[in-house]
């Protein structure tokens, strides 16, 4: 019988926001602002904060519920395939945690972001400019085919499953949901969320663009007016002798 259950724990629901908000963000700063603007380091914090979200994410695997484990995102090709066509001929069986569609679509995010922030501290060749640019066009794909999959199933199933991920709650077998929200959890991963942000902003000199990346100890120099062209990358801090 299926009935109202609850699913999605306090800290997988504080990392989807999180994470889709910093994406969303550094997004939108890339294909509205100029480059050389100092506004377009927003587009650098906001892609090193969807990176910290992955070692987050990785936490959240460890001490959220059941629906937050990897092993609920992994399905074999073939039954992706068979839920991706029944999901178009309305045959797709209904999954308690992640379908085989939202499962590919989160693995394909955090390996494009993986992806965008390794070329993003390196863009000192041509080859990893171009390739940014790619894999930032390959996530608004996906990002883009993970709402039309969201908006198929709330006509179909007159569901607003994109609710389910704000309450926990959703449409399932009885029984099959969690027992409670895992607030404790959830507080702990909002914790780190806040701590990061706020380690982010205090390591920041927008007048220079300088950063030292919280938890490395590593300073970079981010683009903009101040930074010189190339100066992506930069090197921890310490006193450097002359060559001789």
């Amino acid at each position: 019988m299926v009935s109202r259950i609850r699913v999605w724990d306090l800290s997988l629901r504080v990392f989807h926001w999180t994470f889709a908000l910093c994406v969303i963000a550094a997004l939108a700063i890339a294909l509205t602002v100029d480059d050389d603007s100092p506004a377009f380091r927003g587009h650098m914090l906001a892609g090193l904060s969807a990176g910290f979200m992955l070692i987050v994410r990785i936490i959240v695997a460890i001490v959220g519920g059941k629906f937050s484990r990897f092993t609920g995102l992994l399905f074999s090709p073939v039954e992706t395939v068979r839920y991706l066509v029944g999901a178009v001929t309305g045959s797709a069986r209904r999954y308690t945690g992640h379908n085989p569609g939202t499962a590919n679509a989160a693995l394909g995010m955090f390996t494009l972001v993986v992806l965008l922030v390794a070329s993003g501290l390196t863009m000192s060749s041509e080859f990893a400019e171009d390739a940014h640019k790619v894999f930032a066009y390959l996530m608004i794909g996906l990002i883009g085919a993970h709402l039309l999959g969201i908006t198929l199933h709330t006509i179909r199933y007159k569901e607003m499953i994109s609710f389910s991920m704000i309450t926990g709650w959703k449409q399932g077998e009885e029984g099959a949901g969690r027992a409670s929200a895992g607030t404790p959890a959830g507080l702990i991963v909002l914790l780190l969320v806040v701590l990061w942000f706020f380690g982010l902003s205090s390591s920041f000199d927008f007048t220079t663009g300088k950063l030292r990346i919280p938890l490395t100890g590593q300073t970079i120099t981010l683009g903009g007016e101040s930074a010189e062209p190339g100066d992506v990358q930069g090197e921890p801090e310490g006193d450097h002798e002359d060559d001789r």
